[in-house]
């Protein structure tokens, strides 16, 4: 259903068209050699004017039935469990001919491994370059890949990718925030678990590094306002990315928004706000609705190491059945 009223969503509706409401912006502007050795996992367990944009790129498209296989979520007495991450891969312009990281499409194809291996139905990725895109692509088959091209090549560097045999898209679509002295599209994505038939929002983001405080403010406030618009739909949102910051982001997310992040800490506002325990990464997963994280893990072994100077970051979610 589409919300109404003063904050109702935008959204890029498939096969139906676009529904444009104005939101306020800011103005501002592999393969590696893996080895059999499995990767060492670090891990701590803890408790939209959506503007629908055209390009060369269909964007996700509904499976038939008949050509998906077996669905590996967990059905839960009409919930459902799920992996969900976050992954900055590295952009292949930051490592063109420089040691020790190889190329972004070798790069591109160990991230594809890692994925699989450590089994995500859900991720969201940043700094995805068009040529590292295709290798995803090309090693990630029962996973599809939203935006794909769809939002012009401002859009490319965000990605979210989900295993297409237990989820299905629903609808998508994509704000613009500033980021490093640009503004580009962050994009958005509707999913229905076809296990449960519950739906999911994930918004994949990547805000402005180092000095850039202003503009990760001004996008911080922006990706607030719209996940508070999803999650009045009442379904699970989940808010992940590459955030640039720890506490500061936290209590935004936490304290205002209401979210949980996957790896703990508790807030009732912006100041009364206690981040998780342990190592605090730039890298997040958020989540608010009917959802509890059941496991948060973040891997920093050899072949993470290898892909980007980033961890990998997974949790494992359940949403709650329907009450009533």
């Amino acid at each position: 259903m589409v919300p109404t009223g003063p904050l109702a969503l935008g959204r890029r509706l498939h096969g139906v068209g676009t529904l444009l409401l104005p939101v306020c912006l800011g103005v501002l502007a592999a393969s590696l050699a893996a080895g059999t050795a499995a990767d060492t996992a670090d891990q701590a367990t803890s408790r939209l004017a959506v503007q629908a944009r055209s390009g060369n790129d269909p964007g996700p498209t509904p499976v038939p039935a008949s050509a998906r296989g077996p669905v590996p979520a967990a059905l839960t007495a009409g919930g459902a469990s799920f992996s969900i991450g976050t992954f900055n891969v590295l952009g292949s312009q930051h490592t063109a001919g420089r040691l020790p990281l190889g190329p972004g499409k070798e790069r591109a194809a160990t991230a594809a491994k890692l994925i699989l291996r450590k089994g995500f139905d859900v991720i969201g990725l940043q700094e995805v370059q068009p040529d590292q895109l295709r290798v995803l692509r090309r090693n990630l088959p029962d996973h599809d890949i939203w935006p794909g091209k769809t939002l012009g090549a401002g859009g490319v560097r965000l990605q979210i990718a989900y295993d297409r045999r237990v989820f299905s898209v629903v609808s998508s679509g994509s704000i613009d925030t500033p980021f490093d002295r640009q503004v580009r599209p962050m994009p958005w994505v509707e999913l229905q678990n076809l296990a449960s038939g519950r739906s999911i929002y994930v918004v994949n983001t990547h805000n402005s590094p180092r000095g850039m405080e202003q503009e990760r403010d001004v996008a911080t406030d922006q990706q607030v306002a719209l996940i508070e618009q999803l999650r009045a739909t009442r379904k699970a949102v989940f808010f992940l990315g590459d955030m640039n910051e720890t506490r500061e982001i936290f209590c935004k997310v936490a304290g205002r928004a209401g979210f949980d992040a996957a790896n703990g800490g508790s807030a009732t506002s912006r100041r009364d706000c206690t981040p998780p325990s342990g190592r605090i990464h730039i890298d997040w997963i958020f989540g608010a609705g009917p959802v509890s994280f059941t496991a948060y893990q973040w891997y920093a072994g050899r072949q993470v190491r290898a892909t980007s100077d980033h961890h990998l970051i997974r949790a494992q979610v359940s949403v709650r059945p329907r009450s009533g």
